[in-house]
């Protein structure tokens, strides 16, 4: 598998660190940025384009799948995983709907997130098929 650039924004400071941290001791994958989700509506972000994008949205139910079904349209090569603290079944679907190619919980163990990131490189979906508990 060719090196995947991954950026993670994630206002949760502590929780970007550590899935920065985790990312990092997987051969071929690089994390070119870890930034808060504002960070999205830059010209930097702009020119750095990661091949997978971790996101946690800001107000996920109400603006957050505004933002992201314009990020999916705006960048449709990017795959777009968002990576949240809980979720319901309508987010979840609304999620599917527009593009969303993972779904990760950040209660879900360590190990499940880079056979997950793979698969999606690879072009599966993840964290739609199985019923997640709202948190």
């Amino acid at each position: 598998m060719k090196s995947v650039t991954i950026g993670i924004l994630d206002d949760e400071r502590l929780s970007a660190k550590a899935l920065k941290e985790l990312l990092k001791r997987r051969a071929g994958f690089s994390v070119i940025f870890n930034e808060p989700t504002r960070f999205l509506h830059t010209q930097k972000f702009q020119l750095l384009q990661p091949d997978i994008l971790l996101i946690d949205p800001v107000d996920p139910e109400k603006r957050g799948v505004e933002l992201l079904a314009w990020f999916t349209r705006q960048y449709p090569d990017v795959h777009v995983v968002v990576h949240t603290g809980k979720i319901t079944p309508l987010y979840k679907a609304q999620l599917a709907i527009i593009g969303i190619r993972g779904l990760i919980l950040k209660s879900e163990p360590d190990n499940h997130i880079i056979p997950a990131l793979e698969n999606i490189v690879r072009g599966s979906l993840y964290g739609f098929t199985t019923d997640i508990q709202s948190g």
